[in-house]
């Protein structure tokens, strides 16, 4: 699952704990699914890091890397907040909060006139 989708899923989740239209082993279940994406996500970013010799590639490496680090913090605070507390709108702030601190892939510009070569 790509990060666009992931990002999606857990705002979702977030809408689905505060209006009650998702039930609670439900939406752990898709939490627990959501970390091991991003520990996968994290080790293949560690792995981009480990290999490459270019400075930028390791410096947006790092920024991923701890970018999935926040995400898989904030995942796991709000499975807490379920299990632990029960308190839906607690974890729909750690969920929405997960989904934010995900980055985002650049997106190039446009080129107005072909380039040639």
């Amino acid at each position: 699952m790509l990060l666009p989708e992931r990002q999606a899923e857990m705002r979702e989740l977030a809408t689905a704990l505060t209006d009650g239209s998702r039930d609670r082993k439900f939406v752990i279940t898709r939490i627990r699914q959501l970390i091991k994406f991003e520990e996968k996500s994290a080790e293949g970013s560690q792995a981009t890091i480990d290999r490459s010799e270019h400075a930028h590639v390791k410096k947006s490496g790092q920024a991923a890397l701890a970018n999935r680090r926040a995400t898989i913090e904030a995942l796991r605070n709000a499975a807490s907040a379920i299990k632990d507390r029960r308190d839906y709108s607690l974890a729909a702030e750690f969920l929405v909060e997960a989904a934010n601190c995900g980055g985002k892939k650049s997106v190039k510009a446009a080129r107005k006139a072909p380039t040639v070569a």
